[in-house]
């Protein structure tokens, strides 16, 4: 399978951007933690979609989780095969309720 490429929506980017701004702030020992896990998974998710498990309560078909280990942040995805796109629709630290998708 070819690799998909990878879309981040408005909403996922600002959460991406506001979680960085946090985990930067607040976690000065490990700073670029985060960014890097962020990275990691998506280049992951993109080669293997399937990796990530049905997310519980999603009204929009398909949405798919992946677990960042070591920060404890979700991201929220689902496949378009149509086109070959992986949609990254959400960025949720496993502390909070998941998104409304």
């Amino acid at each position: 399978m070819k690799p998909l490429e990878v879309f981040v929506t408005e909403r996922a980017a600002g959460e991406i951007r506001a979680a960085l701004r946090w985990w930067r702030a607040n976690r000065p020992a490990a700073a670029d933690l985060l960014a890097q896990e962020v990275r990691s998974m998506l280049e992951l998710l993109r080669a293997a979609p399937a990796l990530g498990v049905r997310a519980r309560d999603a009204r929009i078909q398909g949405v798919r989780r992946a677990l960042l280990p070591r920060t404890r942040y979700h991201v929220y995805y689902r496949v378009e095969a149509s086109s070959g796109r992986l949609d990254t629709l959400a960025f949720w630290h496993t502390s909070r309720t998941g998104p409304s998708l």
